[in-house]
């Protein structure tokens, strides 16, 4: 297994974990917003990125609107709960209390 910031992402990929439309994520790679790709497959037609790649470049502009941690990234693309505004330190409000990646919850789908 390998760590989470070597999580290979795509256009959806990166889509789910910015909150946006892939869409969207197309539009910034025709504009050449976002980072080189980390691979090229299928002949250099597909494009992958690393988590890390994206999670840096997302916080770097001011993307990462979750503030999410690489571990936390990957835990919502497997579809696990993530708080609001969750980092691998904790985050201390008023409202909210303390999260800590050792707090996240599976999503009940039913």
């Amino acid at each position: 297994m390998y760590s989470p910031e070597l999580t290979p992402l795509g256009v959806s990929e990166i889509a789910k974990i910015l909150n946006v439309k892939p869409d969207t994520v197309s539009s910034w790679q025709l504009r050449n917003n976002l980072p080189q790709p980390d691979w090229y497959i299928n002949d250099m037609k597909t494009r992958i990125w690393t988590l890390k790649t994206i999670i840096d470049w997302a916080n770097a502009t001011g993307r990462n609107k979750k503030n999410l941690s690489y571990e936390n990234a990957k835990k919502s693309l497997l579809g696990l709960e993530v708080p609001q505004s969750a980092t691998s330190d904790p985050i201390f409000t008023e409202d909210f209390g303390s999260y800590t990646d050792a707090e996240l919850l599976p999503i009940d789908y039913k």
